[in-house]
């Protein structure tokens, strides 16, 4: 079974005060409602990437296995830019870091990215404990909002102009949502 851990948290927002109001047509100089729409604006966010099951900004995780076969495959969270170890650990109980050599990204830098093994790799014997296998790998579309595409933008802000109307905004929503998973990459 994989289970995920955020190791490097973001270390911007993918959506500034300043781009939300300009979003929802409000004043930038009124700060009155700044608070709530922080509180809002990063629940719109975690909405966004929840549903769409993206990163917008770059961050680093720990992908867990229990066996070689549940790392092959799509890699979470949409764009995939790196992988930067596979860990595993052998028979012996010892931790051995898999050689680059033996492995790749296939599709960096887009939302379909997979793990790939040469031919001549013969996977290793691993120790048949939970999280035998440890994938470190960075996703995001990038380091700041201007890398995130605009579709995720107006989704956060429906949601957030939602829930300060107290409008039901769940079909344009999920409409966005569609198109953010359609997306590509960060430059598509």
């Amino acid at each position: 079974m994989i289970r995920l851990s955020l190791e490097t948290p973001p270390a911007n927002k993918p959506m500034s005060m300043d781009l939300l109001k300009k979003t929802m047509r409000l004043d930038p100089a009124e700060t009155e409602e700044d608070d709530v729409l922080s509180m809002w604006l990063d629940s719109g966010v975690s909405v966004v990437e929840e549903m769409s099951n993206r990163k917008l900004i770059t961050q680093k995780w720990k992908m867990y296995a229990d066996e070689w076969g549940e790392i092959i495959g799509v890699m979470p969270y949409g764009v995939c830019q790196s992988i930067e170890k596979i860990e595993y650990v052998d028979t012996d109980n010892q931790t051995i870091i898999l050689d680059e050599s033996f492995y790749g990204l296939a599709g960096s830098g887009n939302d379909y990215a997979k793990i790939w093994f040469t031919c001549d790799f013969n996977y290793p014997e691993i120790n048949y404990t939970p999280e035998s296998i440890t994938v470190y790998f960075t996703c995001g579309y990038g380091d700041d909002e201007s890398k995130v595409p605009n579709v995720a933008h107006v989704a956060i802000s429906l949601y957030v102009q939602g829930i300060r109307n107290d409008d039901d905004v769940e079909s344009a929503l999920n409409a966005h949502i569609n198109q953010l998973a359609y997306h590509g990459g960060p430059d598509a």
